[in-house]
């Protein structure tokens, strides 16, 4: 629990850190709003192009059978190509506030949401907090690294922080 309130950021930093998060997601989000609706337009092309093809076959007989089944190959493939594109752009559209909500509640009582996790929680939270695992020399916990986002974090947040070292807590020698 020591441990986890050294790695704590201010709540001030916290503050910006929402800010920033939200206002790069607006901006990726308005970029993946381009794409999408290129992407749009695409597949509306595509099918235009589909029933072009399918009136000069059909109703107009401009075009033979052979040329007609390899151009409508070719317009379903990308159809295909250009409709798995779509989907992957309204895959990026998620509730980032309530993620970045969610992150931030945590972030700033680290000790509290400890307290409160499952222990399916606390081994993944730890794996993310702490990647090469922790060591404990009989009087307290100690890590050489920790997850750069909590060291960044709590270097930043520092009111002395020159932002030159962004290490993570003091190594521990074992016991």
């Amino acid at each position: 629990m020591k441990l986890l309130r050294r790695l704590q950021p201010q709540p001030s930093y916290m503050r910006l850190f929402r800010e920033i998060v939200l206002d790069v997601w607006k901006q990726q989000l308005k970029q993946v709003s381009e794409v999408r609706r290129a992407l749009e337009r695409k597949v509306q092309d595509i099918a235009d192009k589909k029933n072009r093809l399918v009136s000069a076959f059909l109703y107009e007989h401009k075009i033979d059978k052979a040329t007609y089944e390899e151009q409508i190959d070719l317009l379903r493939q990308d159809a295909a190509l250009a409709e798995m594109r779509l989907h992957d752009t309204k895959l990026e559209e998620f509730d980032v506030e309530g993620v970045v909500e969610f992150a931030s509640r945590i972030m700033s009582d680290l000790s509290r949401f400890w307290a409160q996790a499952t222990l399916e929680q606390k081994i993944k939270f730890q794996t993310v907090l702490f990647p090469d695992g922790l060591k404990f020399n009989g009087e307290k916990f100690g890590t050489a690294k920790t997850c750069y986002a909590f060291s960044y974090l709590r270097e930043i947040s520092r009111p002395d922080s020159s932002l030159a070292s962004r290490t993570g807590v003091e190594p521990v020698s074992p016991p």
